[in-house]
């Protein structure tokens, strides 16, 4: 960190990674960050469901944002709520092949987070055929902006596993 960023040299203020996974599983929505082919950045709000650490998602292979990461599978995603921020960085797997327990989960979290409001509440069925994506994380970064220079913490995950 920057001079002057991190006031205390104690890691009580730290935020603990149950806060950023819960962060991570009730976010509404994800910011997604790709880069363009001239590279430039691209940034899109994605619907999501954070399953098993990794965050998995939908959409066509004809967006934007899709055909970005079919040449580089390098992202950031990015959830707030209030003052309390998490940036997860990885790599996504298009089409990505999960475990049907893991379909389920993504399917509960889906209808949970938008099936009221939005009626969308795929099956597990539904998910696998159209095709799912997964950003498998290596760095976690997250702080609360009211005790910014106090709270920065950074996570690091196994990014050996498979998707």
């Amino acid at each position: 960190m920057p001079a002057g960023y991190i006031s205390s040299t104690s890691s009580r203020d730290m935020v603990p990674w149950s806060r950023a996974l819960e962060l991570l599983e009730r976010a509404p929505g994800y910011w997604l960050g790709t880069t363009d082919p001239d590279g430039r950045p691209h940034l899109v709000q994605q619907w999501g469901a954070w399953v098993h650490e990794q965050l998995f998602f939908e959409g066509s292979p004809d967006t934007r944002w899709a055909r970005n990461l079919a040449r580089d599978p390098r992202a950031v995603i990015s959830v707030e709520r209030g003052s309390e921020i998490v940036i997860v960085y990885g790599t996504v797997t298009l089409g990505a092949r999960a475990e049907r327990n893991v379909l389920e989960e993504v399917s509960r979290a889906y209808a949970k987070k938008y099936g009221r409001v939005h009626k969308y509440k795929p099956t597990a069925e539904e998910i696998e055929k159209r095709g799912i994506n997964a950003l498998v994380p290596s760095k976690a970064l997250s702080w609360d902006v009211k005790t910014f220079g106090k709270s920065p913490t950074r996570f690091y995950f196994d990014t050996a596993r498979a998707s």
